[in-house]
């Protein structure tokens, strides 16, 4: 059997900021603990956010995206767990209209949904 040479080429854009800390990384392992470490360069500061013009229609408030996302399949088999024993075939139904076999394989935007059937069966 002959030996494969497998060659593999990886480019990067990197800010100069990042390749000197990068290249300090690599310099500093090759010397003695001992060696005085520079350190890296201060992150930037984020920037300010635009101000508004006056004349722009107030938006209503909407809620931050982790609000939408507050539900784990965590809390979906929690509850699952105490309903499964009397509802199996109607939960196994609603799966399957959210086309998933199993909670496991639910999609995370129908956690919400899923929670509020479960919360409503008796």
């Amino acid at each position: 059997m002959e030996p494969i040479k497998i060659e593999v080429s990886v480019e990067l854009n990197l800010s100069e900021d990042v390749k000197n800390f990068v290249a300090s990384l690599v310099s500093n392992s090759s010397k003695p603990a001992a060696s005085a470490a520079k350190p890296a360069p201060a992150p930037a500061k984020p920037a300010a956010p635009a101000a508004k013009p006056a004349s722009a229609p107030a938006k209503p408030a909407e809620k931050p995206a982790e609000d939408k996302a507050e539900v784990s399949i965590e809390d979906v088999r929690k509850a699952l767990a105490s309903k499964v024993a009397n509802h199996r075939a109607e939960i196994k139904d609603k799966l399957d209209e959210f086309g998933a076999p199993s909670v496991t394989k639910l999609d995370p935007a129908k956690y919400q949904e899923m929670l509020d059937y479960l919360n409503s069966l008796d």
